[in-house]
């Protein structure tokens, strides 16, 4: 097999929108072809794996959210609850480390979980734990009336 055809078409499928499928053969076969460890442990974790385990995520797959919106529910008492809904919270007041933990997500799935994700329009949740939550209680909500 010639590497450079290979990797032409790769080019020229990517640079005519083609789908990422049509090339995932083909890049694979360029890393075993190369024998190149990294490279192949890259595809393997973009297109079939993710990045989980104790492999980095690369930079470009880290994204910065400006902001996170929370459904909370304060208990009352007796039972009673009061619930709030698309409550922005000002996650710079949780401290710098805090903040990094939350500010920063890094993209862990593969490009075809991705594509599943874009297509559906799905959207990335996360639920935090009863430590984190009495964290955001803490510095967020007591003292404050929320309307």
């Amino acid at each position: 097999m010639d590497v450079k055809k290979l990797i032409e078409e790769v080019l020229n499928n990517l640079a005519n929108d083609k789908p990422l499928s049509s090339v995932v053969s083909k890049v694979q076969m360029i890393s075993l072809i190369l024998k190149d460890v990294k490279f192949k442990e890259w595809v393997d974790c973009e297109f079939f794996n993710g990045y989980f385990k104790d492999i980095d995520v690369p930079s470009y797959r880290k994204i910065c959210i400006l902001g996170v919106k929370a459904q909370i529910i304060v208990s009352k008492g007796f039972g009673g609850a009061v619930q709030y809904s698309n409550i922005l919270l000002p996650i710079d007041l949780l401290g710098k480390e805090t903040y990094n933990l939350i500010a920063e997500i890094p993209i862990k799935d593969s490009i075809s979980v991705i594509q599943q994700l874009l297509e559906n329009k799905g959207k990335k949740t996360s639920a935090v734990n009863s430590a984190e939550a009495q964290c955001i209680k803490t510095l967020v909500l007591e003292g404050q009336i929320i309307e």
